[in-house]
């Protein structure tokens, strides 16, 4: 406990000692780190910093002291049916937050005990995942902590939902209990799950309207040293519940980023659309000035990649891949099944810290309101005016000055699609060089939207980290060459929903339950242009048939 007041305490007039006292809950934190990445990830929603120390905590490789993230958090905001504007930010906290730890609950139900119980997050991995499974019915065998306060249930008479994190249910009867065989269910090798709200509190971050939304992440990695596409990056699923009243229209969700290439003073930023992605780099082709937590020589690139975002509006038919459209970054396009079309990118908007030099803090800098914070995941500026091409994106400095979506595309958009199909008069590439700018700190937002977020509805968001590196080619940029090449490699494994290592996205146990009652291994299931089916135990004599999304029947045997 810390006196909140005066440091000395008062007597009353009947010589009773007053002291006036607040809580600070010291911020619970776990690490992602099976493979090449060390990843901080904070409870309350500000990752990949040490909130305390004030420093970046996204190392890779792993051990190295070497840091390309410094922080990233979800943003979201939607309108009511009477247009009001509800969001919730994360940041850095600096004026309080938006986002706080665990379920949503009856308002009544929040308090010290609550807020301490969920102050956490739970980091497991798969081997004591399989190790519970093959050990249960074992006599005295007791779960390892992290199976045994597996959040599967909140607690209803406090207002919680009755299932809150994933697990396999043995008995079907939706209680966890691991001592009747059931298991956290994850994705990767190991993950790290957390659950937020932004109805705990007000949001003294953006200022914006509460959502009354709950966040469920997990953030997942794979030890796959064979391949470095996998070895070097880090998953994140979201799944965010509306559990208002309300339905939320033009909805946006998105990721803050602040990357910081080693020395966080000399770096450029920029984004790929084909791609999905936004990536920090190193402007000079030496980072930093010899610094122990300096890259120096053959500095990396960091990306975010959008993989999966909000399903679109359905519209009853399989829409086309290879279109000027969302099919250009998105999930779900070309693969034979009927409205599973997802928003990958749609919005990138660099904005700049006021205290380097060149930044005009009243239109490009940070966020104050919660407008700004919608502005701005909408390709618009603090002012309210939309971003243009070229230069610094802004209609004050522009060169053709079309309205865009994307800053910094370079050549990536070969579609037009952020510019609504008009090509740019100015053919010169846009990226931070050609704008004249100089290497420094740098900091963005992405965005999936809009889309319709109605009340009860549940959005699934996923996100990948990809680091890249070239050791041989002097110049910085040849880091985003390899790290494009990995991005490549990454989205087509979580298209396919398989890794080379013979492991799934979607989670095995996805696949077990449903041998559990029929004998049958089906993946993926539902399933585009290829399906895996094996018949569990081998002796047993199975017939099957597999059906299209109409019932006819395409395959038996």
């Amino acid at each position: 406990y810390v006196v909140s007041d005066d440091t000395i305490p008062s007597l009353s007039d009947t010589g009773m000692v007053i002291i006036e006292v607040t809580y600070v809950m010291f911020e619970s934190y776990e690490y992602l780190d099976v493979n090449m990445v060390k990843a901080r990830f904070n409870a309350n929603g500000s990752d990949f910093w040490n909130t305390g120390l004030g420093n970046a905590w996204y190392e890779v490789p792993k051990g190295g002291g070497k840091h390309t993230l410094f922080l990233a958090g979800m943003w979201i905001g939607g309108k009511d049916d009477q247009d009001s504007l509800h969001l919730a930010a994360t940041r850095y906290n600096g004026g309080g937050q938006d986002i706080y730890t665990g379920p949503i609950m009856d308002t009544s139900a929040y308090s010290f005990s609550q807020d301490s119980l969920w102050n956490r997050l739970w980091k497991v991995n798969k081997s004591t995942i399989d190790s519970h499974k093959v050990n249960w019915q074992s006599p005295g065998y007791t779960p390892a902590e992290v199976i045994a306060t597996w959040p599967g249930n909140g607690n209803t008479s406090l207002g919680q939902a009755a299932l809150l994190a994933p697990f396999y249910d043995r008995n079907g009867d939706q209680v966890y209990d691991p001592y009747d065989g059931d298991y956290p269910e994850i994705r990767g090798d190991q993950a790290v799950y957390f659950i937020r709200n932004d109805h705990r509190g007000p949001h003294n971050e953006s200022f914006g309207g509460i959502l009354k939304i709950e966040i469920h992440g997990m953030a997942y990695a794979y030890d796959c040293s064979e391949d470095p596409a996998l070895n070097y990056t880090t998953f994140i699923h979201y799944k965010v519940v509306n559990r208002s009243s309300n339905n939320y229209s033009d909805t946006y969700i998105g990721i803050n980023i602040d990357p910081d290439i080693g020395d966080y003073s000399d770096d450029y930023i920029g984004c790929d659309v084909m791609r999905g992605s936004v990536f920090g780099y190193n402007g000079p082709n030496i980072d930093g000035t010899g610094a122990p937590q300096h890259y120096g020589q053959y500095p990396p690139a960091q990306g975010l990649v959008y993989l999966k975002g909000p399903l679109m509006e359905p519209d009853g038919i399989d829409n086309a891949a290879g279109s000027c459209d969302a099919s250009v970054n998105g999930y779900g396009f070309g693969d034979a099944i009927i409205d599973n079309e997802a928003l990958g990118l749609t919005h990138f908007t660099y904005y700049c810290n006021p205290g380097i030099g060149g930044c005009n803090g009243a239109t490009q800098g940070d966020p104050v309101t919660a407008d700004q914070y919608y502005n701005l995941m909408m390709s618009k500026w603090k002012d309210g005016s939309t971003m243009v091409y070229g230069g610094n994106g802004h209609i004050n400095n522009c060169t053709s000055c079309e309205p865009t979506n994307f800053m910094f595309p370079d050549v990536s958009d070969t579609c037009n699609w952020g510019t609504g199909g008009i090509t740019p008069a100015d053919t010169m590439p846009w990226n931070e060089q050609n704008s004249g700018n100089f290497p420094n700190d740098r900091r963005g937002i992405t965005s999936a939207g809009p889309f319709t977020f109605s009340s009860g509805d549940t959005i699934e968001f996923d996100i990948a980290y990809v680091f890249g590196r070239d050791s041989s080619d002097t110049n910085a940029y040849a880091a985003v060459v390899n790290m494009n090449e990995r991005i490549d490699s990454v989205r087509s494994y979580f298209n396919k929903d398989q890794t080379p290592c013979g492991t799934f996205f979607l989670g095995e146990d996805r696949i077990t339950n449903q041998t559990e009652t029929t004998g049958i291994k089906v993946h993926p299931n539902p399933a585009g242009q290829y399906v895996s089916i094996a018949n569990l135990p081998p002796e047993a004599n199975r017939d099957y048939q597999v059906c299209d999304f109409t019932g006819r029947i395409v395959l038996e045997g």
